[in-house]
């Protein structure tokens, strides 16, 4: 499996999504979709997005890979396979902000990666939260801001959230994060991530699809 995780993340960057599907393709000979999502796709989406943090690719290699690997699986994830233990329901938005790209890349990997997650655009606001929240039952929201001052204002989405909806589990990303690393647990985030590799490894911990997350996307007490 190593070989094909090689293989799709030279696929991605390259921009070549005829040979990433091809990795794809081989790898689901003997393995469930499922499997494929959780052993080559998201270790190669990882790599893909460590290759970003260190100036490596751009932001459209992350988007376009999530995006092939996405679109590679989606017509063979069953219902069975593309949901969430115990049924848990995941939405996805961006905080007050509108640079969406970030937040496309997030949701196209976990969707990638097999889980169901409710797509809440960009721009929200806390009544648009904490009304979508209520309407959907929402167990994990996963929300980004691009600037500090939508960072901060999730402290009051957050204290609302505990005192409406208090099962709500809060995972936050997005710039402000990423330069301040306790700036999660400052503005009442129960996680943080800062990659889409992350945000998948957080995600499958709080419904109960891998094992906890460890580093700084390691749940706040």
């Amino acid at each position: 499996m190593i070989e094909r995780i090689e293989d799709l993340v030279r696929a991605v960057v390259a921009l070549e999504p005829a040979a990433a599907r091809a990795a794809i393709d081989g790898a689901l000979a003997g393995r469930s979709p499922r499997q494929v999502a959780d052993e080559l796709v998201r270790p190669a989406l990882e790599e893909i997005g460590a290759l970003w943090e260190r100036g490596e690719v751009s932001l459209a290699h992350l988007y376009v890979g999530s995006r092939i690997c996405e679109h590679a699986l989606a017509d063979r994830l069953d219902d069975a396979d593309h949901a969430n233990p115990g049924d848990a329901r995941v939405a996805i938005g961006v905080f007050e902000d509108q640079h969406a790209l970030g937040k496309r890349i997030v949701l196209a990997s976990l969707r990638a990666s097999g889980f169901a997650v409710k797509d809440y655009g960009s721009g929200l606001q806390i009544a648009d939260v904490l009304e979508r929240v209520g309407r959907d039952r929402i167990d994990v929201l996963l929300l980004s801001t691009l600037m500090l001052r939508s960072a901060l204002r999730i402290t009051e989405l957050a204290a609302a959230l505990r005192s409406t909806h208090p099962g709500v589990r809060l995972v936050v990303g997005g710039a402000p994060f990423r330069l301040d690393p306790r700036l999660g647990a400052e503005v009442g985030a129960h996680a943080w991530g800062a990659s889409a590799g992350d945000a998948v490894r957080i995600v499958g911990e709080l419904v109960g699809r891998a094992p906890p997350p460890s580093g700084p996307e390691a749940l706040q007490p």
